[in-house]
């Protein structure tokens, strides 16, 4: 099976545990960045990690996919502005972080709080703790 197949397929099994642990709503949903950019179309999974060009299979679990309404996946990368946001928050890590960090290791920014994901479950980290786990993770590219 080729990789596009078994990313397709992994994605297949991802997407209704993804859903039920985000309470099929947008990340972005509820927060102050949905005054700016309101959430717009049906909903889809997201990749943290950027697949880029030929993409991997690797990326397709739970952990590695937050929801997002189609107009903020799309947005993500086509805004400088709300791809910085989607960096900050968690909801896009760029490949050369994500390479060398575990995802469950860097935080997720819901309307009610920060997290980390490990696969069906989230849980709850304090401001402080998701500040020292992005740090962790970006160093003096987080300010």
């Amino acid at each position: 099976m080729s990789i596009g197949r078994r990313s397709k397929a992994q994605v297949a099994v991802s997407r209704p545990i993804v859903y039920k642990r985000d309470g099929r709503c947008c990340v972005v949903d509820g927060l102050f960045e949905s005054v700016k950019w309101p959430c717009v179309g049906g909903l889809t999974v997201q990749h943290r990690r950027g697949k880029g060009m030929g993409g991997s299979a690797l990326g397709d679990d739970p952990k590695s996919l937050v929801v997002m309404c189609g107009f903020h996946n799309v947005l993500q990368t086509a805004d400088a502005g709300f791809a910085e946001v989607c960096r900050r928050y968690g909801w896009a890590v760029p490949r050369f972080i994500a390479d060398r960090n575990d995802l469950s290791r860097i935080p997720v920014r819901y309307v009610d709080g920060w997290f980390l994901l490990s696969g069906e479950d989230r849980f709850r980290v304090s401001d402080e703790t998701a500040f020292e786990l992005m740090f962790e993770a970006y160093g003096d590219l987080f300010d």
